[in-house]
C-alpha cells in the first residue's frame, strides 16, 4: 500500500494533514485516521485484515457495504497523493517562492514582488556553478516573472526583460538537448542514419562557438556528447574529465552518476580496443566516484560497478585494493544480491592472484540462483581447469555448461552463442597436439575473427602462450 511509502515522521504528519479540517471534515475519513493512528502501518485493505473489521471501525455497526468503504478508501488515497504533493511542495523552496512571486505580481503589489525577487536572486548568485537542470528551469521561471511583471507596469517605458528570459530559457534547453543526447548516443543510438534529436547539430556549433566555461554543467554534456560523436579525438574524454574533476562537487547526484558513466563507458570501449592506458583512467574515474559517494545511488552501489571496480584493480595488478574495496563496499551492495556478488568477486580476486584451487573451491560450493553470476562463476571455473590443464574435468563441466545454456530461457540468444563459442575454443585448444600446426593457425585466425565471444582476450592470451610454449616449443639458445 502507498501508505507503507511514508517514513515515520511523514506518517505522523499525513496524519495531521488527514484531520485538518482545511482540507476536509469527513466523519469516516477521521475515523479511518484514528484506526490507521492505533495500527500504524499495519495493512489496510489486504490481506490478513479483515475490511468487515475496518468498516466496523469507521462506520460503527453499519450493515457491510464493500462499495461505501471502496469509495471512502479510495478518498482516502486521493488525500494521500495531495499530501505527498504538498510535502513536495514545501520541500522545494525556490518553488514555493516562485509561486509567491507570481501571485505578488497578480494582485499587485509591487513591494513585496520587488523585495523577494532580490532575494530569489541574491539566493541563486550564492551559487557561483548551477548543478542541474532543475536550477537551469528555476532561473527561465524567475526571468520570466520579472519579464512579465516589467511589461505589465513599465512596458511602454522600454523597461523588459525579455533578454535575460530568452537566454535562460536557451541555456535550460541547449542543456536537455545535449543531456538526451548523450543518453541516446551511450547507447550508440543518436548518430546512426535511423535516428535523430532535431536541431543537436545546431546546438554543438553553437556550443562550440561560445565560452560557456562559467557553465560547467553544459560544458560537461557536450564534451560527453562529443567524445561519443567523435571518440578518436580523445581530447574530449580528458576536458570532461578536468571538468569532472573540478566541478562534480558541484553537481546533483543524478548528473554526476550519468556524466561518470559516459567517461567510464568511454575507457571501457578504448581499454577492450586494446589501450591498455584506459585501464588506469578507468580506475581513477572509480575512485573518484567513491570518494565523492558518485557511485552510492540511494545508499547503494550497483553489482555491476561493484564488479568493473574488482575487475579493473586485478587488471592493474592492484590486489590489495581490491580485497580492501570488497571488504568495506560489499555493505552496500543490495541484500538480496550481496552474497552472490561478494562470492563471485572474491573468486575473481583470487584467480587473478593465480590462486585458482582456491578461486575453484569457492565457486563449486555456491549454486548462484541470478543466471549472469552463474555465468559469470561458471566461465570462471572453465578458465581455472584449462590453465590448471585438468582435461577430464574440462570436458565433464563444458558438457555440462553446455547443457545449462540450452536449459537456460532467461538469457538472450547472442550472450548463449557467445558463451557456447568459448566453451567450443575452448575445448578445441586443450585437444590440440604439439604436431597439429595447421589446425592450431586455423583455430587461432578463427577465435581473432568470431564476434561472438566471451572471455575473447583470455582465449588470445591462452592461444599466444601455446603458439610459444607448445605448439613452436622454445626458442633455440
Amino acid at each position: 500500500m502507498a501508505l507503507h511509502t511514508l517514513e515515520p515522521k511523514a506518517f505522523v504528519r499525513f496524519l495531521k494533514f488527514l484531520r485538518s479540517p482545511y482540507i476536509q471534515e469527513h466523519r469516516g475519513i477521521l475515523r479511518l485516521a484514528d484506526f490507521i493512528e492505533a495500527n500504524r502501518l499495519e495493512t489496510i485493505g489486504q490481506e490478513p485484515l479483515e475490511r468487515s473489521n475496518l468498516y466496523c471501525y469507521i462506520f460503527e455497526n453499519q450493515i457491510y457495504d464493500d462499495l461505501k468503504l471502496r469509495h471512502l478508501l479510495s478518498d482516502a488515497l486521493r488525500l494521500l497523493e495531495e499530501f505527498v504533493a504538498v510535502e513536495k511542495f514545501y520541500d522545494d523552496r525556490h518553488y514555493l517562492e516562485l509561486n509567491k512571486l507570481h501571485y505578488y505580481k497578480d494582485k499587485g503589489l509591487d513591494k513585496h514582488f520587488v523585495g523577494l525577487e532580490r532575494q530569489m536572486r541574491a539566493d541563486m548568485l550564492k551559487n557561483d556553478v548551477f548543478g542541474s537542470e532543475y536550477m537551469y528551469y528555476k532561473k527561465f521561471l524567475l526571468e520570466r516573472e520579472l519579464n512579465q511583471y516589467l511589461a505589465d507596469r513599465e512596458g511602454r517605458k522600454g523597461k523588459i526583460n525579455v533578454t535575460n528570459a530568452s537566454q535562460a530559457l536557451d541555456d535550460f534547453f541547449i542543456l536537455q538537448k545535449l543531456r538526451y543526447g548523450c543518453m541516446q548516443a551511450n547507447y550508440g543510438k543518436v548518430f546512426s542514419a535511423s535516428f535523430q534529436l532535431f536541431l543537436l547539430e545546431e546546438i554543438l556549433d553553437f556550443v562550440a562557438s561560445k565560452d560557456l566555461s562559467h557553465q560547467p554543467l553544459i560544458m560537461a554534456y557536450y564534451q560527453s556528447l562529443m567524445m561519443f560523436k567523435y571518440p578518436d579525438d580523445e581530447r574530449y574524454f580528458f576536458e570532461l574529465k578536468e571538468v569532472l574533476h573540478k566541478d562534480s562537487p558541484h553537481f546533483d547526484q543524478t548528473h554526476n552518476v550519468e556524466l561518470f558513466k559516459f567517461a567510464q563507458n568511454y575507457c571501457i570501449g578504448k581499454a577492450n580496443m586494446g589501450k591498455k592506458t584506459y585501464l588506469q583512467e578507468l580506475f581513477d574515474l572509480f575512485q573518484t566516484s567513491l570518494s565523492h559517494n558518485i557511485a552510492l545511488v540511494n545508499g547503494e552501489l550497483s553489482p555491476s560497478n561493484f564488479k568493473n571496480m574488482v575487475t579493473v584493480a586485478c587488471h592493474l595488478g592492484k590486489f590489495d585494493w581490491a580485497q580492501e574495496f570488497i571488504g568495506r563496499y560489499s555493505a552496500f551492495l543490495p541484500e538480496d544480491q550481496r552474497n552472490n556478488s561478494v562470492t563471485m568477486n572474491t573468486a575473481l580476486l583470487y584467480w587473478s592472484t593465480r590462486k585458482l584451487s582456491d578461486a575453484a573451491r569457492l565457486l563449486s560450493r555456491v549454486e548462484f540462483d541470478d543466471p549472469f553470476y552463474a555465468l559469470d562463476a561458471k566461465s570462471l571455473l572453465l578458465k581455472i581447469y584449462f590453465e590448471q590443464d585438468e582435461k577430464e574435468v574440462l570436458f565433464s563441466f563444458c558438457e555440462s555448461f553446455r547443457m545449462y545454456l540450452k536449459r537456460n530461457k532467461l538469457v538472450s540468444k547472442a550472450h548463449i552463442n557467445s558463451y557456447n563459442n568459448l566453451i567450443s575454443f575452448t575445448v578445441k585448444l586443450i585437444k590440440l597436439k604439439p604436431e597439429q600446426r595447421e589446425k592450431f593457425d586455423k583455430i587461432k585466425k578463427d577465435i581473432q575473427e568470431i564476434k561472438l565471444l566471451n572471455n575473447k582476450g583470455w582465449l588470445i592470451e591462452q592461444v599466444q602462450k601455446m603458439d610459444k610454449d607448445y605448439i613452436r616449443g622454445p626458442e633455440p639458445i
